[in-house]
């Protein structure tokens, strides 16, 4: 590979809502505070990268170590970081920025994670199923809310304040405008 910083991907990791599971003991997601399963990122050091809106967590219900920075941190255990177009989910490892090999590549660490995000979009763009690729109705995001663990009783008052137009039914998702391989 001319480019060893990126990764090798295939499409037997694509994920997909509501039926993504952990990869390596296959525990179900875990939903967040905010009645989501994925958490997208959000920028704390000031560095905005070019792919910064497809990418984020998502958290299981099991202690794996996937692919976080620490695997001693007990708070990352069971954490993933995805890149995400719709409903696809594609994993994606991080370098840190004390990584030895950045310095054989000549890199920063912000350049090389954004080449990997750049690449797992690109990779979902051309390998997940299309009809995932163009976000979620109402119907799928209740059935992620009682496929989550939501209550069933929590699940009807969403959907019925959807139906008496107290809710939005559609939830648009913004595609990349160009999508190359790299």
């Amino acid at each position: 590979m001319d480019k060893p910083w990126l990764l090798a991907f295939s499409a037997s990791q694509i994920l997909h809502f509501p039926t993504q599971v952990c990869p390596q003991c296959g525990a179900k997601p875990v939903t967040l505070a905010s009645g989501d399963l994925y958490k997208p990122f959000r920028n704390i050091f000031g560095t905005s990268m070019e792919y910064d809106p497809y990418f984020g967590y998502v958290r299981f219900d099991c202690s794996c170590h996937l692919n976080m920075s620490s695997e001693t941190d007990p708070h990352l255990a069971g954490e993933m970081r995805v890149a995400r177009v719709g409903d696809a989910l594609l994993p994606v490892s991080f370098v840190s920025m004390y990584s030895a090999e950045l310095v054989i590549w000549g890199m920063h660490a912000a350049e090389v994670n954004n080449a990997r995000v750049r690449q797992a979009v690109q990779f979902l763009a051309a390998n997940a199923d299309q009809r995932a690729l163009t976000g979620s109705d109402a119907l799928k995001a209740l059935v992620y809310a009682v496929s989550a663990g939501q209550s069933p009783e929590r699940a009807y008052e969403t959907l019925k304040a959807m139906i008496l137009g107290g809710a939005p039914i559609w939830q648009p998702v913004r595609l990349p405008a160009e999508v190359e391989i790299v």
